[in-house]
């Protein structure tokens, strides 16, 4: 969500909906210091990294003759779902879908980090981002790869989900590239069904960057999930 303030564009990372500037102390003192005759919120923008995600993972599957549509994430409902495999790109404040699914994740994409909500003996309990400066170019970034059964039979739901656009090109790069698919199914990740149902499971990968192209991928761990009770997603109010 951008604001446009009289010619030009403003953005607080922390406000997704335009509901929410009316809130941000900082959009607010922006606009008494412009005091601008108008201010119209606007959804007309996108990360290189989903872009170019895009591109990679459309390539693979129209190669493969899959019917392919495009839709922004904040016009997709719950009926828009049902019936079709559904690939998120960006982090959960762009999808606001993402907090409502039936399962209850171990792994979270937040501001910098991959938050390790249970972690095991010996593993760290986040996996953060590496620059240049605290908020300069990235060096190193970790990204979250999660897979879920759709909201419909015979279907799935994955996402690529990380605070930086960076980090959604890498999740995308990595799925679709064979030797890092193949890292996975070394490590027993269950990418096909089980007696004939689709498990849920999230994957960490890291990356590594040199002026914003990735140079380095890497496996870091994963999880498999557990349905909440009930089973279905509530529908967003």
């Amino acid at each position: 969500l951008f604001l446009k303030i009289q010619g030009g564009y403003y953005r607080d990372t922390n406000v997704n909906q335009p509901e929410d500037a009316a809130g941000s102390a900082k959009v607010q003192k922006f606009i008494e210091a412009l005091r601008p005759d108008e201010v119209r919120p606007v959804s007309t923008f996108v990360g290189m990294g989903e872009a170019r995600g895009i591109f990679e993972v459309t390539r693979l599957l129209a190669s493969r003759g899959v019917a392919l549509t495009l839709r922004q994430s904040n016009e997709v409902s719950w009926e828009d779902l049902k019936g079709r495999h559904v690939i998120f790109f960006g982090g959960r404040k762009y999808n606001p879908q993402i907090p409502l699914l039936p399962y209850k994740p171990t792994f979270e994409a937040m501001n910098r980090r991959i938050v390790n909500l249970e972690p095991g003996k010996g593993e760290p309990a986040e996996y953060r981002t590496a620059s240049v400066t605290p908020f300069g170019e990235l060096t190193a970034e970790y990204a979250l790869i999660s897979v879920y059964p759709g909201i419909t039979p015979h279907t799935r739901l994955l996402t690529l989900d990380c605070s930086s656009t960076e980090g959604t090109l890498a999740a995308a790069e990595f799925l679709t590239r064979e030797d890092m698919v193949g890292q996975l199914i070394a490590r027993g990740v269950p990418l096909k069904p089980e007696r004939g149902k689709f498990r849920a499971f999230q994957v960490v990968v890291g990356a590594r960057f040199n002026k914003g192209v990735v140079v380095g991928l890497s496996y870091v761990t994963h999880r498999v999930l557990e349905a909440a009770e009930g089973g279905h997603p509530s529908p967003a109010p």
